[in-house]
């Protein structure tokens, strides 16, 4: 999940995990106190982390801080590889459907006919944050990602809720032209909306993959839900490199990748009157509820499986344990080393050997149909 930083005095190196420190630390750094370590690290004047503005510090530089700031302080990849480009340049089709008096846009790989694999992303992004996954399995199935109503390309709702999302992702996957049942996969926010899908619409998938996308108990679940909107109101920037300058990722961590990150945020505005906008709608969340998803979790339909990153900020070590309580003993639970939030970005090419060997496990095999059908 994005999330676009107004204000002008920030490090660069603010994506940070501050919810994962080393487990051989002797002491636990604070907030402030690893802000204060890369504060005199760069020698700046300020900085800024959460909603704290923090002055500048002479101490504090214990094992534990540089630890935890290490990997930041590292050149980031800037320069994009062979296979990258290769990804990203693969021929795809935009598609558009109609779902609830709404224009939803997704994009297509692969022909139709073959069994289907949807894509599904995060709160406040878009379909592009696929680009360089997709592909990947478009010789084997017809692969698909959405635009969510109210971010990417589809049109802004009224309303939302994870009951028009469902139906906006089967609307996708009935006119993209898979074969059989396909397989749902969604990446945080997104994995609540392949949860619901799966929830309603379970007999009609071969699966649902949540993708970093944590099970919370019920009075974690309310605390979080609790704590309002995760944005700003959007601002409207009179140049396109000063948008993009603001990306950010939300929960804040560390991706040496830097070519995928300038990729999805090239992706990511609009053109409008007075300069550069952010696509999604700032207001979609404002009154949504996600609904008591534990008590939905048992009426799903279809197999299930979950893939995080050990480091990830989702996935404390309670939600860990109550997911393992929580879950059927035949969901598969995939645990990603040395990997944060968004983990196919760190580590993509991993990522995509994860689901090959899911859908192996599955016997969900990509294979061209016989029969003669005509697909939209």
């Amino acid at each position: 999940m994005p999330i676009f930083d107004n204000h002008q005095k920030c490090l660069p190196v603010a994506q940070i995990d501050l919810f994962r420190l080393p487990h051989d630390a002797v002491h636990h750094p604070s907030r402030l106190e690893i802000a204060q370590y890369l504060q005199w690290r760069h020698r700046k004047k300020f900085c800024r982390f959460s909603s704290h503005f923090l002055l500048p510090a002479e101490h504090l530089r214990s094992q534990a801080v540089r630890s935890v700031c290490a990997t930041m302080i590292k050149k980031k990849k800037t320069v994009a590889p062979k296979w990258f480009i290769a990804a990203v340049q693969t021929p795809y089709e935009e598609r558009f459907v109609q779902v609830r008096r709404a224009t939803i846009h997704y994009l297509r790989w692969g022909r139709p006919g073959k069994p289907g694999l949807l894509f599904i992303h995060g709160g406040f992004a878009h379909a592009h944050w696929w680009d360089f996954i997709a592909p990947a399995f478009a010789q084997d199935y017809c692969v698909a990602a959405i635009d969510l109503g109210g971010m990417g390309d589809s049109d802004h709702r009224q309303k939302y809720s994870t009951e028009i999302f469902a139906d906006e992702v089967m609307s996708v996957c009935s006119h993209a032209g898979f074969a059989n049942r396909p397989v749902v996969m969604g990446h945080s926010f997104g994995g609540l909306v392949a949860l619901k899908t799966g929830v309603l619409h379970g007999g009609e998938l071969s699966g649902v993959v949540l993708i970093d996308f944590p099970l919370r108990p019920p009075e974690m679940q309310k605390e979080h839900e609790s704590r309002g909107p995760l944005i700003r109101p959007k601002e409207t920037y009179p140049e396109r490199q000063v948008a993009l300058k603001r990306f950010r990722l939300i929960p804040p961590q560390p991706c040496d990748n830097q070519f995928i990150l300038d990729y999805i945020a090239s992706h990511s505005l609009a053109k409008v009157d007075g300069g550069w906008c952010w696509k999604f709608d700032d207001k979609m969340f404002d009154k949504f509820k996600s609904g008591n998803i534990a008590a939905e979790l048992s009426s799903i339909k279809c197999r299930l499986a979950v893939i995080y990153g050990k480091r990830s900020a989702l996935f404390p070590r309670e939600i860990v344990q109550y997911m393992s309580r929580v879950l059927k003993k035949t969901t598969r639970v995939i645990a990603l080393p040395e990997v944060h939030h968004h983990l196919f970005l760190e580590q993509p090419r991993v990522f995509v050997k994860t689901l090959r060997k899911l859908f192996d496990q599955w016997g969900f095999k990509g294979k061209m149909q016989t029969n003669k059908t005509s697909f939209p």
